[in-house]
């Protein structure tokens, strides 16, 4: 029983698949140790690199002077590359060092790749972060344009023919924003007639004009049709989006428990003005 409970922890098994591709990484990328490092050893791994990434480009195959020129280009860059390494030019190189930490989180990130969580996994984890997928209230309407400024018993006037069955078209002023909205999320409505108009609508009562609602642009008049407030979606609807961030969230506590695994092997020392000066393992 603990085994199986031992089994079943994320983290047991990116250390498990992570040993994995680390090693394997290893195999792959270390020369043998017979061969001397004034050697370079052009492979077939090698050749099956460079002529694909002929292909990716170029949609065919090398020709065999193509070929020839892809090993040349290889081969000095490889020379070069020892030369620097040798001269240390890749210390204290911002860039270098940058690369060379994305790569290992990279390699770090790929152990989580093949985790796939449960239906069990996925529904707790919609219940922890249920805020982070609630969609935004939506609304409705149809509104009619009166100008920056309208006095009251303009507004009256419109409001009653609207009410008595006017055509929204033949009143208010022309503008150009829709008339009709077709149920809308906040932001967007907001986006459109200017912040805090989607909560004045939420002010008006469905089924029939009211108003003033004041927007960026100024007076309208406004037909609520639907209110539909924020809500949770169904787990079958966020199901794919779940388990994207689920594997995300993985992986970022695993590059942690990783680069933590790390750190404890090595001793950090501090200059005596920096955090009280000794050495911190």
């Amino acid at each position: 029983m603990i085994l199986k409970s031992f089994a079943k922890q994320p983290l047991i098994h990116f250390i498990l698949i992570g040993g994995g591709v680390f090693g394997l990484y290893s195999l792959v990328s270390d020369k043998s140790p017979d061969v001397p490092a004034t050697t370079i050893v052009v492979g077939g791994t090698d050749l099956d690199r460079l002529s694909l990434g002929f292909e990716t480009v170029w949609q065919r195959a090398p020709t065999e002077t193509e070929l020839k020129q892809l090993i040349d280009a290889h081969i000095r860059e490889e020379v070069l590359v020892r030369e620097a390494l040798a001269l240390s030019l890749d210390r204290d190189d911002t860039v270098i060092r940058r690369r060379l930490r994305q790569k290992v989180d990279f390699l770090t990130r790929s152990a989580a790749a093949g985790l796939a969580p449960t239906d069990h996994e996925l529904r707790g984890y919609l219940g922890t972060n249920a805020e982070r997928y609630r969609t935004e209230p939506s609304v409705s309407f149809q509104q009619v344009y009166l100008g920056e400024t309208a006095g009251n018993d303009a507004i009256q006037e419109v409001r009653d023919a609207l009410n008595n069955g006017a055509e929204p078209q033949s009143q208010g002023k022309a503008i150009m924003l829709p008339r009709q909205v077709p149920l809308t999320q906040r932001a967007v409505v907001d986006r459109m007639f200017g912040d805090g108009f989607f909560n004045r609508l939420e002010m008006q009562d469905p089924g029939s004009w009211s108003g003033p609602v004041q927007s960026a642009y100024g007076i309208h008049l406004v037909k609520v049709f639907e209110h539909e407030p924020a809500a949770t979606p169904a787990y079958e609807a966020v199901r794919e989006r779940l388990i994207q961030d689920w594997k995300e969230e993985q992986a970022d506590a695993f590059v942690e428990a990783h680069y933590q695994r790390l750190l404890a092997q090595y001793t950090i020392a501090y200059p005596d003005d920096i955090m009280g000066g000794g050495a911190s393992q």
